[in-house]
Protein backbone atom coordinates (compact mmCIF):
# COMPACT_ATOMS: atom_id res chain seq x y z
CA UNK A 1 0.00 0.00 0.00
CA UNK A 2 1.20 3.51 -0.84
CA UNK A 3 1.82 5.94 2.00
CA UNK A 4 3.27 9.42 1.72
CA UNK A 5 4.81 9.18 5.19
CA UNK A 6 7.03 6.45 6.58
CA UNK A 7 5.76 4.64 9.67
CA UNK A 8 7.56 2.28 12.00
CA UNK A 9 7.37 -1.35 10.92
CA UNK A 10 6.16 -2.37 14.37
CA UNK A 11 2.82 -0.67 13.67
CA UNK A 12 0.16 -3.01 12.22
CA UNK A 13 -1.28 -2.01 8.85
CA UNK A 14 -4.62 -0.70 10.25
CA UNK A 15 -2.73 1.66 12.56
CA UNK A 16 -0.57 2.89 9.67
CA UNK A 17 -3.70 3.53 7.57
CA UNK A 18 -5.27 5.41 10.49
CA UNK A 19 -2.17 7.58 10.90
CA UNK A 20 -2.00 8.34 7.19
CA UNK A 21 -5.67 9.34 6.97
CA UNK A 22 -5.33 11.45 10.12
CA UNK A 23 -2.27 13.16 8.64
CA UNK A 24 -4.15 14.24 5.50
CA UNK A 25 -7.17 15.47 7.42
CA UNK A 26 -4.90 17.67 9.55
CA UNK A 27 -2.84 18.65 6.52
CA UNK A 28 -5.75 20.19 4.63
CA UNK A 29 -7.35 21.65 7.73
CA UNK A 30 -4.14 23.52 8.50
CA UNK A 31 -3.62 24.42 4.85
CA UNK A 32 -6.88 26.38 4.81
CA UNK A 33 -6.39 27.71 8.33
CA UNK A 34 -3.00 29.09 7.27
CA UNK A 35 -4.53 30.95 4.32
CA UNK A 36 -3.84 28.21 1.76
CA UNK A 37 -0.16 28.10 2.70
CA UNK A 38 1.74 24.85 3.22
CA UNK A 39 3.44 24.86 6.63
CA UNK A 40 5.37 21.63 7.05
CA UNK A 41 8.40 20.50 9.01
CA UNK A 42 10.25 17.45 7.70
CA UNK A 43 11.37 14.88 10.27
CA UNK A 44 13.91 12.24 9.32
CA UNK A 45 14.01 9.30 9.72
CA UNK A 46 11.19 9.06 12.31
CA UNK A 47 8.08 10.89 13.47
CA UNK A 48 8.26 12.40 16.96
CA UNK A 49 5.95 10.86 19.53
CA UNK A 50 2.78 12.81 20.36
CA UNK A 51 4.09 13.44 23.89
CA UNK A 52 7.28 15.15 22.73
CA UNK A 53 8.06 18.82 23.25
CA UNK A 54 8.58 19.45 19.53
CA UNK A 55 5.16 18.01 18.68
CA UNK A 56 3.50 20.43 21.11
CA UNK A 57 5.51 23.34 19.68
CA UNK A 58 4.54 22.61 16.07
CA UNK A 59 0.90 22.00 16.96
CA UNK A 60 0.87 25.40 18.66
CA UNK A 61 2.40 27.00 15.54
CA UNK A 62 -0.08 25.16 13.30
CA UNK A 63 2.62 23.23 11.42
CA UNK A 64 2.32 19.75 9.94
CA UNK A 65 4.91 17.07 10.66
CA UNK A 66 5.88 14.80 7.78
CA UNK A 67 8.57 12.29 6.87
CA UNK A 68 7.97 12.76 3.13
CA UNK A 69 10.76 14.66 1.36
CA UNK A 70 8.50 15.28 -1.66
CA UNK A 71 6.15 17.58 0.24
CA UNK A 72 7.14 21.25 0.60
CA UNK A 73 8.81 21.92 3.94
CA UNK A 74 10.42 24.83 5.77
CA UNK A 75 12.84 23.07 8.09
CA UNK A 76 14.29 19.61 8.68
CA UNK A 77 14.71 17.93 12.07
CA UNK A 78 16.91 14.87 12.47
CA UNK A 79 14.89 12.68 14.84
CA UNK A 80 16.30 9.50 16.35
CA UNK A 81 15.51 8.54 19.92
CA UNK A 82 18.89 6.94 20.62
CA UNK A 83 21.98 7.77 22.65
CA UNK A 84 24.23 7.26 19.62
CA UNK A 85 22.78 8.35 16.28
CA UNK A 86 23.20 6.62 12.94
CA UNK A 87 23.43 8.49 9.64
CA UNK A 88 22.42 7.19 6.23
CA UNK A 89 23.12 8.70 2.81
CA UNK A 90 19.72 10.42 2.67
CA UNK A 91 20.19 12.52 5.81
CA UNK A 92 23.80 13.31 4.87
CA UNK A 93 22.58 14.56 1.50
CA UNK A 94 19.94 16.73 3.17
CA UNK A 95 22.50 18.18 5.58
CA UNK A 96 24.89 18.97 2.71
CA UNK A 97 22.28 21.29 1.17
CA UNK A 98 20.63 22.96 4.16
CA UNK A 99 20.58 23.09 7.95
CA UNK A 100 19.20 19.97 9.61
CA UNK A 101 18.20 20.68 13.20
CA UNK A 102 20.06 18.45 15.71
CA UNK A 103 22.02 16.80 12.88
CA UNK A 104 25.31 17.32 14.73
CA UNK A 105 23.98 15.96 18.03
CA UNK A 106 25.22 12.43 17.41
CA UNK A 107 26.41 11.33 20.86
CA UNK A 108 24.63 12.26 24.11
CA UNK A 109 26.17 9.52 26.25
CA UNK A 110 27.12 10.51 29.79
CA UNK A 111 30.90 10.29 29.20
CA UNK A 112 30.59 12.67 26.24
CA UNK A 113 28.38 15.08 28.19
CA UNK A 114 30.86 15.11 31.08
CA UNK A 115 33.91 15.52 28.82
CA UNK A 116 32.39 18.52 27.06
CA UNK A 117 31.06 19.87 30.36
CA UNK A 118 34.63 19.92 31.70
CA UNK A 119 35.83 21.65 28.53
CA UNK A 120 33.22 24.41 28.86
CA UNK A 121 32.74 24.79 32.62
CA UNK A 122 36.22 23.80 33.73
CA UNK A 123 35.10 21.10 36.17
CA UNK A 124 33.88 17.52 35.93
CA UNK A 125 31.84 14.90 37.78
CA UNK A 126 33.73 11.78 36.71
CA UNK A 127 35.64 9.81 39.34
CA UNK A 128 37.74 6.67 39.59
CA UNK A 129 35.70 4.58 42.06
CA UNK A 130 38.79 2.64 43.21
CA UNK A 131 40.66 5.78 44.24
CA UNK A 132 37.96 8.36 44.95
CA UNK A 133 37.03 8.91 48.60
CA UNK A 134 33.37 9.68 49.24
CA UNK A 135 30.06 8.77 47.64
CA UNK A 136 29.71 8.32 43.89
CA UNK A 137 26.94 7.29 41.50
CA UNK A 138 27.24 4.32 39.16
CA UNK A 139 24.93 4.61 36.14
CA UNK A 140 24.64 3.39 32.55
CA UNK A 141 26.36 5.48 29.87
CA UNK A 142 23.06 5.29 27.94
CA UNK A 143 20.22 7.75 28.39
CA UNK A 144 16.89 7.19 30.17
CA UNK A 145 17.98 4.10 32.09
CA UNK A 146 17.25 5.57 35.56
CA UNK A 147 19.56 2.94 37.04
CA UNK A 148 21.78 5.06 39.27
CA UNK A 149 23.25 3.35 42.33
CA UNK A 150 25.14 5.16 45.11
CA UNK A 151 28.48 3.61 46.07
CA UNK A 152 30.75 4.36 49.00
CA UNK A 153 34.24 4.81 47.57
CA UNK A 154 36.90 3.60 47.31
CA UNK A 155 35.61 0.23 46.06
CA UNK A 156 37.58 -2.93 45.38
CA UNK A 157 35.81 -3.96 42.19
CA UNK A 158 37.05 -2.88 38.76
CA UNK A 159 34.85 -0.28 36.99
CA UNK A 160 32.15 -2.12 35.06
CA UNK A 161 32.11 -1.75 31.29
CA UNK A 162 29.13 0.21 29.98
CA UNK A 163 28.78 2.17 33.21
CA UNK A 164 29.83 5.65 34.24
CA UNK A 165 30.97 6.79 37.69
CA UNK A 166 30.18 10.32 38.88
CA UNK A 167 30.62 12.08 42.18
CA UNK A 168 27.30 12.37 44.03
CA UNK A 169 26.02 15.93 43.65
CA UNK A 170 24.36 17.28 46.79
CA UNK A 171 21.19 18.78 45.35
CA UNK A 172 18.92 18.25 48.34
CA UNK A 173 16.13 20.79 48.61
CA UNK A 174 15.21 19.72 52.14
CA UNK A 175 15.39 16.56 54.27
CA UNK A 176 12.85 14.78 52.07
CA UNK A 177 13.51 15.72 48.44
CA UNK A 178 16.19 16.64 45.91
CA UNK A 179 15.84 19.41 43.31
CA UNK A 180 16.62 18.91 39.61
CA UNK A 181 16.86 21.78 37.13
CA UNK A 182 15.28 20.98 33.75
CA UNK A 183 16.67 23.42 31.17
CA UNK A 184 14.83 23.91 27.86
CA UNK A 185 17.01 24.68 24.84
CA UNK A 186 15.76 26.27 21.61
CA UNK A 187 18.67 27.36 19.43
CA UNK A 188 20.75 29.82 21.44
CA UNK A 189 17.98 30.59 23.90
CA UNK A 190 16.76 29.19 27.21
CA UNK A 191 13.04 30.16 27.31
CA UNK A 192 12.57 28.97 30.92
CA UNK A 193 13.62 26.29 33.39
CA UNK A 194 11.56 23.85 35.43
CA UNK A 195 12.47 22.88 38.98
CA UNK A 196 11.55 19.25 39.63
CA UNK A 197 11.49 17.45 42.95
CA UNK A 198 11.99 13.78 43.83
CA UNK A 199 12.20 11.83 47.09
CA UNK A 200 15.81 11.47 48.21
CA UNK A 201 15.59 7.68 48.08
CA UNK A 202 14.15 7.78 44.51
CA UNK A 203 16.40 10.48 43.10
CA UNK A 204 17.46 8.40 40.07
CA UNK A 205 14.01 7.13 39.13
CA UNK A 206 11.73 8.46 36.42
CA UNK A 207 9.57 11.35 37.56
CA UNK A 208 6.01 10.55 38.59
CA UNK A 209 3.38 13.20 39.18
CA UNK A 210 2.49 13.77 42.83
CA UNK A 211 4.71 10.88 43.88
CA UNK A 212 4.60 10.40 47.61
CA UNK A 213 3.17 13.87 48.11
CA UNK A 214 6.36 15.51 46.84
CA UNK A 215 6.41 19.21 45.97
CA UNK A 216 5.06 19.84 42.43
CA UNK A 217 7.34 21.05 39.60
CA UNK A 218 7.65 24.81 39.22
CA UNK A 219 8.22 26.79 36.00
CA UNK A 220 10.74 29.57 36.62
CA UNK A 221 12.22 32.43 34.64
CA UNK A 222 15.72 31.47 33.55
CA UNK A 223 17.36 34.46 35.23
CA UNK A 224 15.83 33.46 38.56
CA UNK A 225 17.68 30.14 38.57
CA UNK A 226 20.79 30.51 36.41
CA UNK A 227 23.30 33.35 36.27
CA UNK A 228 24.11 34.97 32.93
CA UNK A 229 27.50 33.25 32.94
CA UNK A 230 25.90 29.87 33.62
CA UNK A 231 23.41 30.43 30.80
CA UNK A 232 26.21 31.35 28.42
CA UNK A 233 28.16 28.22 29.32
CA UNK A 234 25.09 26.00 28.95
CA UNK A 235 24.52 27.34 25.42
CA UNK A 236 28.22 26.83 24.69
CA UNK A 237 27.94 23.23 25.90
CA UNK A 238 24.94 22.69 23.62
CA UNK A 239 26.90 24.08 20.68
CA UNK A 240 29.78 21.74 21.48
CA UNK A 241 27.54 18.67 21.52
CA UNK A 242 25.47 19.84 18.53
CA UNK A 243 22.15 20.33 20.33
CA UNK A 244 19.80 22.78 18.58
CA UNK A 245 16.59 21.71 20.34
CA UNK A 246 16.29 19.67 23.51
CA UNK A 247 16.55 19.64 27.27
CA UNK A 248 19.29 19.40 29.85
CA UNK A 249 19.18 18.03 33.37
CA UNK A 250 21.32 20.06 35.70
CA UNK A 251 21.97 19.99 39.44
CA UNK A 252 23.19 22.77 41.71
CA UNK A 253 25.65 21.42 44.25
CA UNK A 254 25.00 22.73 47.76
CA UNK A 255 28.66 22.14 48.66
CA UNK A 256 30.24 24.48 46.09
CA UNK A 257 27.24 26.31 44.58
CA UNK A 258 28.16 25.22 41.07
CA UNK A 259 25.81 23.95 38.37
CA UNK A 260 26.52 20.49 36.92
CA UNK A 261 24.87 19.36 33.67
CA UNK A 262 24.48 15.60 33.99
CA UNK A 263 22.18 14.66 31.08
CA UNK A 264 21.28 15.97 27.63
CA UNK A 265 18.17 14.86 25.74
CA UNK A 266 17.65 15.66 22.04
CA UNK A 267 14.17 14.05 21.82
CA UNK A 268 12.51 15.18 25.07
CA UNK A 269 8.89 14.58 26.06
CA UNK A 270 6.85 17.05 28.04
CA UNK A 271 6.82 19.62 29.52
CA UNK A 272 5.20 17.21 31.95
CA UNK A 273 3.44 17.30 35.32
CA UNK A 274 2.57 21.00 35.08
CA UNK A 275 -0.71 22.72 35.78
CA UNK A 276 -2.81 23.65 32.75
CA UNK A 277 -1.77 27.31 33.03
CA UNK A 278 1.90 26.44 33.42
CA UNK A 279 1.80 24.09 30.43
CA UNK A 280 0.14 26.75 28.27
CA UNK A 281 2.76 29.28 29.33
CA UNK A 282 5.63 26.86 28.68
CA UNK A 283 4.43 25.83 25.21
CA UNK A 284 3.84 29.46 24.18
CA UNK A 285 7.37 30.39 25.28
CA UNK A 286 8.86 27.41 23.43
CA UNK A 287 6.84 28.17 20.29
CA UNK A 288 7.90 31.81 20.24
CA UNK A 289 11.54 30.79 20.67
CA UNK A 290 11.32 28.15 17.92
CA UNK A 291 9.71 30.64 15.51
CA UNK A 292 12.38 33.24 16.25
CA UNK A 293 15.35 30.85 16.08
CA UNK A 294 14.34 28.67 13.11
CA UNK A 295 11.44 30.14 11.16
CA UNK A 296 12.19 33.86 10.96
Amino acid sequence: MFFVNTYQKKYPLPKQIYKEVRFWLKYYKRYYKNGKVHKNILFYPRFPDRKTVIKKILDDLNYNITTCRKLPYERIVHWQDTTFREYDDAVRELASKEKVINFNCKDISKPTVDRLHEKVFGYSTVVDPQNFEGRCVKKSVLNARHDGVILNCPVNDEPQEGYFYQRLIDNQYDDQVVEDIRVSIIGDSIPFVILKYKPVDKRFGGFRKNQDGVKAPVVKETDDVLSKEEQQKIIELCNEIGLDIGELDALRNREDGKVYVIDINNTPTGPSHLTEDELSFAVSRLSAAFEKEFLS
